[in-house]
Order: structure tokens, then sequence, then C-alpha cells
């Protein structure tokens, strides 16, 4: 993620990752031959794709609860969600839930919190595939369900 993470397009992501993939199938597991390795090569842009989306929510939501905080506030509740999402290794399916509490938990002002109660959960709805797209990094599960 750290290599991914240093590029700022999704095209350049799915470069480099197909770059590695064709330079090192050979070495890596599950991937025996050509044709599983076509397969792992659509699989990586599927997941790049649904990163991307997430990533991008998590921008929107940081912009728009922005204004409602201090400063202070807002880089605690900002570095408790990339933060969060590093140490859940970039799986939403879990780690965006305990943030939306933890958020919710640190703001102390009645008339705030709900404020940004309802910021979270309009996102939450205007992304109508986050259901998908959080359960995408799970094998066998979401991923191959949510995005045929």
């Amino acid at each position: 993620v750290t290599n991914l993470n240093k590029d700022t397009t999704l095209k350049a992501q799915k470069a480099r990752a197909a770059n590695f993939l064709n330079k090192n199938w050979k070495n890596l597991k599950g991937i025996r031959d050509k044709d599983q390795l076509g397969c792992s090569l659509r699989s990586t842009a599927r997941k790049l794709e649904t990163r991307w989306r997430i990533v991008t929510f998590y921008k929107n939501i940081l912009a728009k609860i922005k204004p409602k905080l201090g400063e202070a506030k807002f880089n605690e509740i900002k570095k408790q969600l990339w933060d969060g999402d590093s140490a859940g290794g970039h799986d939403a399916t879990f780690s965006f839930d305990w943030w939306k509490e933890d958020t919710l938990a640190a703001i102390p002002d009645a008339a705030t919190k709900t404020e940004i109660s309802k910021i979270l959960n309009n996102q939450e709805k205007a992304y109508t595939t986050f259901g998908c797209d959080k359960t995408a990094w799970m094998i066998g599960f979401g991923f191959n369900k949510c995005l045929k």
C-alpha cells in the first residue's frame, strides 16, 4: 500500500500493480499460470477501484466536517481515521464504523455531534456501493459478489 499511495491517480496505481504482478507472478502464491495471472490482474484492478472510492469517500467526509470543528479537534479526528485505516489493514469493514463511533464520542457539544452525525449518515447514504466496497477486501465474501 505504501508504494501505491505514492501514486496520485487510479490509473497510475493500476499500472504500478500490473507492473509488479507481471514481473513477479511466478514467485507469488496462488498464481500458477498466465490464466491465473489474468484473473489476478483484473481482481487487483477492481480492488484498487474500490479502494479509490473509499479513500475519496473519506476525504469528502473530512472536507465536510472540517468547518464544523476546531482545528485541533479536526486534526485529532482526521488522524484517528487514517491511523485506524492503516491499523485495520485498509479494511473499511470495521475501521470505518469504529472511527465513526469514536468520532462522535470525541465531540462534547451535543449540537455539533448531531450535525456531524447527520453529515456522516448522509455521506454513507450517498455512497450507494459502500456496503459492497467495505467488504471488497474480504476474500471469498464481498469482492466477488459485489463487483460482477
